[in-house]
């Protein structure tokens, strides 16, 4: 699996606090649309890890569902004999 990494994974902070975390290949035009939004204006955007390839070569991101191994207990009555 070969490709350009140009995917980013980033924190949208406003002072200390983190308003957003996302995925996008361009964090400079992602941080402008950020920054249009109300109350957001003051924020700036912090990457996160190295980069990453996107999520079209990583495949259909589906994960395979494990089968698990259960035992069936069958509860068996005792005969009623001795009850009195």
């Amino acid at each position: 699996m070969t490709g350009k990494r140009d995917t980013y994974k980033y924190h949208f902070k406003n002072g200390r606090k983190i308003i957003k975390s996302g995925i996008t290949d361009d964090l400079e035009r992602r941080e402008g649309e950020h920054q249009r939004k109300p109350g957001w204006s003051g924020g700036h955007i912090l990457q996160v890890g190295r980069p990453a390839l996107p999520r079209r070569l990583l495949g259909s991101g589906k994960r395979s569902k494990r089968k698990r191994s259960c035992i069936k207990i069958e509860r068996v009555k005792a005969p009623a004999e001795n009850l009195l």
